[in-house]
């Protein structure tokens, strides 16, 4: 698991046998987004699936920049969980 500090919020990398993006942190943090998968040993394109804990912007604020990333990155779903 490789954290991925997007300012206030933290984002969490699972590396198996692909890769979950668990949260996608604050709007407007795609470019320390990039700067922190470019230190990690995961290749974007092995990023599968993004799981956002809840959909508050401090959470989920920068998952349209990552959909939207041209690195390779396909998503197979995006998957909103709840906890209570």
């Amino acid at each position: 698991m490789y954290p991925i500090h997007l300012g206030l919020t933290v984002c969490y990398l699972i590396k198996d046998k692909g890769a979950v993006l668990f949260d996608a942190g604050l709007p407007r943090k795609i470019n320390r987004f990039k700067r922190s998968l470019s230190r990690i040993p995961v290749d974007p394109s092995e990023i599968n699936l993004v799981i956002l804990s809840h959909a508050h912007f401090d959470q989920a604020g920068t998952a349209k920049d990552i959909r939207e990333l041209k690195l390779s990155i396909q998503l197979t779903g995006v998957l909103f969980i709840r906890i209570k």
